[in-house]
């Protein structure tokens, strides 16, 4: 059992000592790298949506000018 205790804390402690290997360092960017693509699409998505919703913001303004517009005539036309 100790035996197989100092082998787990030998494989585990040379990587840490002498640094990282080229192919974990490789490995990382490529996460790192697809991270921030994700990211990336991500906010691109939030984007489109954000202007989709400034549109119709927009257009629901209008409507709802009209529609006051609409009462107030109303309003004016009952009051006489």
């Amino acid at each position: 059992m100790k035996k197989y205790l100092a082998i787990v804390l030998f494989l585990l402690i040379v990587p840490m000592a002498y640094g990282q290997t080229d192919d974990v360092l490789t490995l990382k960017h490529e996460v790192a790298r697809e991270r921030v693509m994700r990211v990336k699409a991500e906010l691109q998505l939030l984007e489109a949506r954000y202007r989709e919703g400034q549109q119709m913001l927009k257009v629901f303004e209008k409507e709802l000018a009209e529609i006051e517009k609409k009462l107030k005539e109303q309003k004016k036309l009952k009051d006489k």
